[in-house]
């Protein structure tokens, strides 16, 4: 891998907080400005959202995407199944009751050791809203190797591997605040709908865990088979991986593309029985597995699609 790979890996893993977010987004500018690409800041929404904006968003033909920001720590795992909507929402369900749970216990606890039950109502009412505060804008999660430092790593690697001659068909951004509810690519849309609307969002999340690599295009990206025909062809030419097309219609994976009109997400899969592809350790100090063979797969792969579109 790069070194600037490397770099972000070693020195910019947590980006969550302000100052962590802008040492980020500063070495990211210095480090494109250095190599020659466009780079700048657009700042937008209710949350002041930050994306880093690489290339000339109306002259590109393709646009790569990746959210920057991290989670904070949670308790338990979030696990995506997007192949078996049923058991994603099957697992929501039963994480919201384990929330609920914990913190009957703890309220429980303290009013079997008090002898005060409505001390122990209050310290479980308590729990449940410091569980909620700790996922939404608590302690920040330090392992973040696969959401998604895995994504912004694989932006770096294409946009150093991309020959000059070709970085006017591809603008990268890096959007911020997704673990917040895909606010900052939603500010990236309002923006820049009207020069995007026909233009392919290639969207990285989570891809540097699995053996699968998952492919979720939209309808209005399957009708361009010359875009998108293009790329299965590559993508589906490599035998490192084996790599699944699905129609967003019937997969659901909760990540940035949803917001744009011609659309496909790519995340690293493993595969399970009766549940099959999942996406697991998410938002948890588990979240250490990086497999370097999926990050040069994608470089290889989407920088030879971008020089033959």
């Amino acid at each position: 891998m790069h070194q600037y790979s490397d770099e972000i890996i070693e020195n910019y893993m947590v980006r969550k907080s302000k100052k962590q977010k802008r040492r980020f987004i500063e070495r990211v500018e210095e480090m494109l400005d250095k190599e020659g690409y466009q780079v700048d800041i657009e700042k937008g929404g209710i949350l002041a959202s930050k994306n880093i904006v690489v290339g000339d968003v109306k002259k590109a033909k393709v646009i790569m995407t990746a959210h920057y920001d991290t989670c904070a720590l949670c308790p338990f795992p979030n696990i995506v199944t997007p192949r078996n909507i049923l058991a994603y929402v099957i697992y929501q369900f039963f994480l919201i009751f384990l929330f609920f749970a914990v913190s009957l216990v703890i309220g429980l606890s303290v009013a079997f050791i008090t002898g005060n039950t409505e001390i122990g109502k209050i310290v479980t009412i308590l729990s449940i809203i410091g569980l909620c505060v700790q996922i939404m804008i608590g302690f920040p999660n330090k392992n973040t190797y696969n959401d998604n430092t895995s994504g912004v790593v694989t932006l770096i690697e294409i946009a150093m591997k991309l020959p000059e001659e070709y970085r006017e068909k591809l603008a990268f951004v890096f959007f911020d605040n997704e673990e917040l509810g895909l606010v900052g690519s939603r500010v990236f849309y309002k923006k820049h709908h009207r020069e995007i609307k026909d233009k392919l969002v290639i969207n990285l999340d989570c891809v540097s865990d699995g053996d699968h690599m998952l492919v979720i295009a939209n309808r209005s990206a399957r009708k361009d088979q010359e875009i998108y025909g293009k790329l299965k062809e590559i993508l589906s030419s490599t035998d490192e991986k084996e790599v699944r097309h699905v129609t967003s219609g019937t997969t659901f994976y909760p990540s940035d593309q949803m917001h744009f009109k011609k659309s496909i997400a790519i995340s690293g899969m493993r595969k399970a029985p009766i549940i099959g592809y999942y996406v697991a350790r998410l938002h948890t100090p588990f979240d250490t597995k990086f497999d370097k063979r999926n990050i040069s797969l994608l470089k290889d792969t989407l920088v030879k699609f971008v020089c033959e579109i």
